[in-house]
């Protein structure tokens, strides 16, 4: 029998590549990369091809389960359906809207996303909508929030074969996304572009650099101050064109004079030669590409870190140009996505926020529905929804394509919240 092939994406890991997928006897038998896909352009990482037995397995899920006495036993689509829509009707009935809590993934649609959202903020009427993006990424979407003032990162993968200059800190890449990583490697052998590697391991990435920063864990703050101090006392800032559009250099110049090479090589155990010599490639650079992953975004001093990554940015000009700006890789092929259209217990569709009168009228005006259903005040985080669980707050979780049970801290106390709910459905 010939084999079929469609389109798809993969959604393992941040980087959404396409993917063809061969069906034989409506069965998946192969897994492909998508030749001319922008983002992989047919190469894969080990993942994909060995994705089929999984859709075929002996404990995959064919229909949905329902636990009877004890024991999950399979149930009709129809029945399920009504079952979940009535107990979430007796429950807000007894305990009101907020006593309904929702928590996902970030590799789902984005209209997936939308649609969960709308449901619970604008039919249900509560706020309590959490995503693991709360998780990964709340501190990167800080960081461009407080320097943008926007949770986007302005940057692309076309932008990679544009740069001259790879800066990567705290993050493996070769391991984490080795087909981004390939077209990094792809573009420092034909166009001889340099690699900058912030990391205080020795990985399989900064085997690759030019230079490879192995600072002190926890002091990328005081690093980053210091190429910032380098790059303004040695001329590499065009000071009237950072004025022209950002704010706050004056105040920025008075607080890295805290930051000289001696400093910064003391606090981050790097020579003082290597950290200058890392400034004058940013600042002689054309086009600087930086990228970062959860060795910034997990950390005490997270939003920092991103913040003054950005501002070497900012004051070399490396913004809403090919091939410069910061592109923060997410964990999930849809963590962006799933925060644009509001699936966060604070925000609304297009970055809207559910405390703002004026973007609360905006959608209930495009919901069709009365402004009074959309809650004014944030939901519950996804720490606040265990402990509402534990509380009685929350009487019904519905899970979708994550599993804190796992994933978050202390996960005896998690997997004892969801013992307590009345109904816990997961999907």
């Amino acid at each position: 029998m010939v084999i079929t092939w469609h389109k798809s994406t993969c959604s393992f890991c941040g980087l959404g590549c396409g993917l063809m997928v061969g069906v034989e006897k409506k069965k998946i038998v192969k897994i492909e990369g998508m030749k001319g896909h922008p983002t992989n352009d047919g190469v894969t990482c080990l993942f994909p091809p060995n994705y089929p037995p999984i859709f075929t397995d002996k404990d995959r899920l064919k229909q949905p389960m329902i636990r009877r006495d004890g024991q999950l036993v399979p149930i009709s689509w129809d029945k399920v359906i009504k079952y979940v829509a009535s107990s979430f009707k007796k429950i807000i009935e007894d305990y009101g809207p907020n006593s309904i809590a929702f928590y996902g993934g970030a590799m789902n649609l984005t209209e997936e996303y939308y649609l969960i959202n709308k449901l619970m903020k604008g039919a249900i009427g509560t706020n309590n909508v959490e995503c693991s993006t709360r998780l990964c990424m709340a501190s990167s979407a800080a960081g461009f929030l407080s320097t943008l003032g926007a949770d986007a990162p302005p940057t692309c993968y076309a932008d990679v074969e544009q740069a001259d200059l790879f800066f990567i800190a705290g993050f493996n890449m070769a391991v984490s996304v080795p087909v981004l990583f390939q077209r990094l490697q792809a573009t420092k052998k034909n166009k001889g572009a340099k690699i900058i590697v912030v990391d205080p391991r020795r990985t399989k990435t900064s085997d690759i650099a030019d230079i490879h920063l192995q600072i002190r864990s926890g002091t990328d703050v005081a690093l980053n101050n210091t190429l910032a101090h380098i790059l303004l006392k040695e001329g590499y800032v065009n000071e009237d064109s950072v004025d022209r559009y950002t704010s706050g250099l004056d105040n920025l110049k008075i607080h890295l004079e805290k930051f000289p090479p001696s400093q910064g090589a003391e606090i981050t155990g790097c020579s003082e030669n290597q950290i200058v010599k890392v400034a004058h490639a940013i600042g002689e650079s054309k086009a600087m590409l930086a990228f970062w992953f959860q060795g910034y975004n997990h950390s005490s001093q997270a939003m920092f870190k991103n913040n003054t990554l950005h501002n070497l940015l900012l004051l070399t000009g490396n913004f809403c140009r090919p091939g410069a700006g910061p592109l923060s890789i997410t964990g999930e092929s849809n963590a962006l996505g799933n925060r644009w259209v509001g699936t966060l217990s604070h925000l609304l569709p297009g970055m809207r926020l559910v405390s703002n009168y004026i973007h609360r009228q905006e959608v209930a005006d495009f919901w069709n529905i009365p402004l009074e259903k959309i809650q004014p005040i944030p939901g519950k985080s996804i720490l606040d929804i265990i402990k509402g669980l534990h509380s009685n707050d929350i009487r019904a979780f519905w899970i979708m394509t994550t599993n804190p049970a796992a994933s978050l801290p202390n996960s005896h106390w998690v997997r004892e919240g969801l013992a307590k709910t009345e109904l816990l459905v997961v999907q």
